[in-house]
């Protein structure tokens, strides 16, 4: 990553007091150059950010740091600390971190002379920056921590720290559950001291997917804003440096000037705020350097005392003739002097070329709302909130198996012989099916059958008629085996008229438990496979959109095809499903959005501002649900930039010629500008033409944006 330019004009080492602040948390750390020169803070160069994990790497990655500010701080040595908050206590900074700069003070000649918290030194630039008390979280993703803020009227409160998971909502979540205000504050500011911007505005996008509103007591869905590195830097120097620069008298209290291009915002000179104090660190041992007010003289000299102003007039003897002489040359020299001043001031107003920069405040706009996504609308209507869309449907498909969890009884049913005994006086016949018991274990027919009516014996006996045939189990399983010569009673009949007994052993009876396809394994294919295929349709279809249209999915998903492979009840260890389903989503232009926002923001555009169209921006989530013919509501954060409205042509005639001292009042004096940057080539004439040039081809006037 290349070194941050926060300026661009070199100020001589001779002109400034230079400074070092150490940015230090866990597992980074980051070197800026500062200094202190006419009334102003300026932010010279920041290394980029090194990686530590150890007393001994992070002293090299110090190191490193230091290196990258190049030559112009190899000889300073006074160094200012701004720290994260589990570093400090009460009472400074924590006994375990003390070593730490015991060594970076020893090692690398360092001369620490305070220290300030990066959460506080934020609350403090935004302080200073918005120019009223603010009212938010301050939302910092560390290391291993997600540590949360809250502000309230400019002054920083309770504050939670929570251990950093892969999802972010959910670590700001577990932090404003510890927060138990009756309503709370609905900005998030964003800042980290070890993600990249980048990685940072990726966090920002995924916290705006979640409904904050409706979790907790927000009185509107909160605006999340972003702190970028440069704006991190420059808080810590506006903070800290301020309050050692004026400590040390090398700024008057009260009256601060900051310049950089970090993105300031409403800075003045003569500001009159109070600053967080920056503190001391009398531990680590260091000595500050002498004050030259309190040095003493060196022994052997004395101050000599004041002479008059007769002894100090030079005695010359002149002859008598020469008076005249001399009057004529003095004459003569001055008139020289005189008229080589005009020939030399006349000289750089014509030679003098001066290039001057604007940095311009660009004013952040934001409003939410709730339009409608509809796709029976015929046109947008910015008044109704309307945003026409058009129905868009793609069909996938997929497979997908798990392991069945249903469980079944399977086996044999015991078969045998019974006899059957017909004890009346009529023949009897049964049909199959017909059910013989045996205690609780019933038994069925095999087949039709007739018994014969009893008979008589040769002795006067009753003789039963009989029948042999075949029966089987009702039931499967070993529970129905019987044994031979076992009675048997036939549906609900006395055993007086008929009655069975088994002539054979009724056996073959077994069971085993399986694992089989249930119902539950079959919907769980359905519910999973249908919701891997339906975010994998979305995400095909938001890649094939084409450029500027944006998709809105909706619920409606149409199943189109559902094949298992194995019925409810069969036996297998696994099943799977081949599904082909449709799923149906809402598109519209990016270019619709426009009016929207143009028309929206137009009433929160400051006096002599113009909105940007180019920076529009539009995040949305929808709140409901919707078919391919219903409307979405959509909760959308509006955004956008503010530009001042300046005549740059107009601006350039009105400081021709003026001084450099009026022409940056003038131009400071312009809605909208931060800061005024004046060049002037070449730099030899500067001291002796203070004017700009009058010729407007000499002249060059141009404007950026601050960050």
């Amino acid at each position: 990553m290349p070194l941050i330019k926060l300026f661009q004009k070199t100020t001589p080492a001779s002109d400034a007091h230079r400074f070092l602040a150490i940015v230090l948390v866990d597992g980074i750390a980051q070197t800026i150059l500062w200094e202190v020169e006419d009334g102003k803070i300026l932010l010279k160069t920041a290394s980029e950010r090194v990686a530590w994990n150890s007393e001994d790497t992070c002293l090299a990655a110090v190191d490193q740091g230091l290196q990258q500010l190049g030559s112009e701080a190899e000889k300073v040595q006074q160094t200012l600390f701004a720290l994260s908050t589990d570093w400090v206590n009460a009472y400074g900074i924590t006994a375990a971190r003390k070593p730490l700069f015991q060594r970076l003070a020893k090692d690398l000649s360092l001369q620490p002379v305070g220290f300030v918290v990066i959460t506080e030194a934020l609350v403090q630039y935004l302080v200073e920056t918005q120019g009223a008390a603010p009212n938010g979280f301050l939302v910092e993703v560390a290391s291993t921590d997600m540590v949360v803020g809250m502000v309230k009227n400019g002054k920083l409160g309770q504050v939670e720290r929570v251990g950093k998971s892969d999802n972010p909502i959910s670590d700001v979540t577990e932090a404003l559950a510890r927060f138990h205000d009756a309503v709370l504050p609905s900005t998030f500011i964003l800042f980290s001291t070890v993600l990249t911007d980048v990685e940072l505005e990726e966090i920002r996008q995924q916290l705006f997917q979640h409904d904050w509103k409706s979790a907790y007591s927000f009185a509107q869905t909160p605006v999340i804003d972003l702190l970028p590195e440069p704006v991190l830097l420059e808080a810590v120097v506006l903070t800290g440096g301020r309050a050692y620069a004026e400590s040390k008298k090398l700024l008057p209290v009260g009256a601060f000037h900051l310049e950089g291009q970090a993105g300031h915002e409403n800075l003045k000179d003569g500001v009159d705020k109070e600053l967080a104090s920056v503190s001391s660190i009398p531990e680590l041992g260091t000595q500050p350097s002498q004050d030259p007010a309190t040095m003493k003289l060196d022994e052997g000299l004395s101050r000599p005392d004041t002479a008059s102003a007769e002894s100090l007039e030079p005695v010359l003897h002149r002859p008598p003739g020469m008076k005249s002489l001399w009057k004529f040359l003095s004459i003569g020299v001055v008139a020289g002097l005189l008229l080589l001043s005009v020939l030399t001031f006349a000289y750089a107003k014509t030679q003098m070329k001066a290039d001057v920069l604007l940095t311009l405040d660009a004013k952040h706009l934001s409003k939410q709302v709730t339009m409608k996504l509809d796709p029976k609308a015929s046109e947008s209507s910015v008044e109704n909130l309307v945003l026409k869309a058009q129905t868009l449907s793609k069909q996938t498909k997929g497979e997908l198996s798990v392991a069945t969890t249903g469980k079944k009884i399977i086996g044999d049913k015991a078969k045998g012989k019974v006899t059957i005994f017909n004890r009346t006086a009529n023949a009897k016949s049964f049909t199959a099916g017909t059910v013989l018991a045996n205690g609780k274990f019933q038994y069925t027919l095999n087949q039709d059958v007739t018994v014969a009516s009893a008979s008589t014996g040769t002795n006067f006996e009753t003789n039963p008629g009989t029948v042999e045939t075949d029966i089987t189990a009702k039931e499967i399983g070993p529970e129905s085996n019987l044994v031979k010569e076992k009675d048997l009673t036939i549906e609900s009949f006395s055993t007086d008229t008929y009655v069975a007994r088994s002539s054979t052993d009724i056996a073959g009876g077994s069971s085993r438990e399986i694992l089989a396809v249930s119902q539950v394994d079959r919907d769980k294919l359905l519910t999973e496979l249908k919701q891997t295929l339906t975010q994998d349709v979305y995400v095909q279809m938001k890649s094939e959109a084409a450029s500027g249209m944006f998709v809105v999915p909706t619920n409606q998903i149409k199943v189109n095809q559902a094949s298992y492979s194995a019925e409810l009840g069969k036996e297998t260890n696994t099943v799977s499903l081949n599904l082909t389903l449709e799923a149906f989503a809402l598109v519209y232009q990016k270019s619709d959005l426009q009016p929207f926002a143009e028309q929206l923001l137009a009433k929160d555009v400051p006096t002599s501002y113009t909105l940007d169209p180019g920076t529009v921006e539009l995040l949305s989530s929808p709140q409901q649900a919707s078919s391919s013919s219903a409307a979405i509501n959509l909760d959308a954060n509006i955004s956008g930039k503010a530009k001042p409205q300046l005549d740059l042509d107009a601006l350039k005639k009105q400081i021709l010629g003026l001084s450099v001292t009026k022409a940056n009042q003038t131009l400071r004096q312009q809605t909208g500008v931060l800061s005024v940057e004046i060049t002037r080539m070449p730099s030899l004439l500067e001291s002796i033409n203070p004017d700009l040039p009058s010729d407007a081809a000499k002249l060059t006037v141009t404007a950026t944006e601050g960050k």
